[in-house]
This record gives C-alpha cells, sequence and structure tokens, in this order.
C-alpha cells in the first residue's frame, strides 16, 4: 500500500496476487548438513513437504512452487499487464527489457523483495505459460555441488515473459 493514498501499488498488487496463488514445498529433509569450501553448513528449511501423488509444481532448484486456486484469478493478459504495470518494484525496477531478456531469481528478488517471492513469481510466469523457469537441471548440469554453485550464483532464471496477446 502506498503510505500516501492507502491504495496498493502495482508491485503490491502482484506481490498480493503471487503469494495468493502459490505454495512453496521443501526438497528434502527439514534440517540437512553439508561442508562448503571448509565451512560446516545446516540448513533449516521449514517449508512443508512435497505432498504424494500428482500434483501441479515449478522446480525452481531450491525449492519446488505449487499453486492454490487464486491462480485463476488472473488470466494471462491480466497478469502480464500486472507485472508490466509493476516496473517500479521494492529495491529495484525492471523495464520490460529486462523481462524479454530473462533475468535470474536474484534480480527478480529485488524487485519483488524477497527472494522467496521470486521463485514463486517465476513460478506463475510458467503457470501462465509467459516463461519459463530454467534451472541447472534445465541446462542437464546433474552434478549436484555444481548445480548448486550455479544456481547460487544466478542460474535460476526465467527464459523472458512473452506478451500473451502477441503472436508468437
Amino acid at each position: 500500500m502506498s503510505a500516501d493514498t492507502g491504495v496498493a501499488t502495482p508491485i503490491v498488487r502482484v506481490l498480493e496476487y503471487v503469494n495468493a496463488a502459490t505454495i512453496v514445498y521443501r526438497k528434502g529433509e527439514v534440517v540437512t548438513e553439508s561442508d562448503i569450501g571448509g565451512i560446516h553448513v545446516i540448513t533449516i528449511d521449514n517449508f512443508p513437504a512435497l505432498p504424494d501423488g500428482p500434483r501441479s509444481t515449478v522446480d525452481c532448484h531450491f525449492v519446488e512452487v505449487g499453486f492454490t486456486e487464486a491462480l485463476a484469478t488472473m488470466d494471462h493478459a491480466e497478469f502480464y499487464d500486472a507485472v508490466m504495470a509493476a516496473q517500479v518494484g521494492v529495491f529495484a525496477t525492471m523495464p520490460p527489457e529486462r523481462w524479454e531478456a530473462g533475468p535470474s531469481y536474484i534480480e527478480i528478488g529485488g524487485w519483488i523483495g524477497d527472494q522467496t517471492d521470486a521463485f514463486k513469481f517465476m513460478a506463475c510466469v510458467q503457470a501462465h505459460g509467459l516463461g519459463e523457469v530454467i534451472t541447472p537441471a534445465r541446462l542437464h548440469i546433474t552434478e549436484e555441488a555444481l548445480a548448486n554453485q550455479m544456481a547460487g550464483l544466478g542460474y535460476v532464471l526465467l527464459s523472458g515473459i512473452r506478451n500473451p496477446k502477441e503472436e508468437p
């Protein structure tokens, strides 16, 4: 909300929709331990586990993102228009050229204000058919340490956002 008017700004509208439309699931155990360059790292992942059975999720390398019924409250064109109207984000500006080029979750996180919200946003983009989430696995990088290193450097990104009103 804008402090001056009490009206939701475009980025707040996108963020509210993304948060209502998605649920984040962890990949793996709640607590994991690893050694990275001589440092022992303990990670606590408080997201719920992936449910058993069929589900519609998007792999964002670090997490899987699923959807709620709220995903259907915006059609593809409305979601695209909302994103394009929200060029001024929380910490960064995202002009249409950046969306077309395919930003990483790090850049999107600066725009939307949080890297987990960036993954949720990216999953919504894919669910709406406006682009695809590209992970190290999609680039056929299967060695876990290298894939994690690449993901940490930003190689979880969008293919670019397409306007659903234009011919492919």
